[in-house]
């Protein structure tokens, strides 16, 4: 029996549930189910190598000594998934800064901010008339996260 352990490529399915709902799947059937099926998205096993900084690490561990063909259910905190809330992660723009892209913003509105180091995603909290205050932290920073996972298989 093959058994996952670091550096494994591996092929998984997942449901994962936050606060009692399901958020995300790779399985359409289930995204249908839960009424979060996303029109135009793939769903299909997530591939990753174990180990690496692919997906959160509490996922990550969670998959180390599996089998292929096994189910397990993974609970990952925040430590080690995506945190904990960071006010030094809301920001203060000039709004002139946001409108010269052209998107119209309100709160709630999703945006990608690209820097010198990379893009990221903040979402607008605060609108005001000279200033947009947007806050980087993660949807999912603070939250517990379940996983159902199902090794499908190892690819290498």
């Amino acid at each position: 029996m093959l058994t996952a352990k670091d550096g494994d490529v591996v092929k998984i399915d997942y449901v994962l549930t936050v606060e009692g709902k399901v958020y995300d799947t790779s399985l359409a059937d289930v995204a249908v189910e839960h009424e979060i099926h996303q029109p135009g998205r793939e769903y299909a096993p997530l591939v990753f190598n174990v180990g690496s900084n692919e997906v959160i690490r509490g996922l990550n561990s969670g998959i180390v000594g599996m089998n292929v063909g096994e189910r397990k259910d993974i609970v990952v905190s925040p430590v080690e998934g995506y945190g904990y809330y960071d006010g030094t992660r809301v920001q203060t723009l000039p709004r002139s800064m946001i409108e010269r892209s052209g998107v119209d913003i309100t709160p709630g509105t999703r945006l990608i901010i690209r820097t010198h180091k990379g893009s990221m995603v903040g979402i607008v909290s605060e609108l005001g008339e000279d200033e947009v205050t947007l806050d980087f932290n993660p949807d999912l920073c603070d939250k517990t996260l379940q996983f159902k996972v199902f090794l499908r298989e190892i690819l290498g």
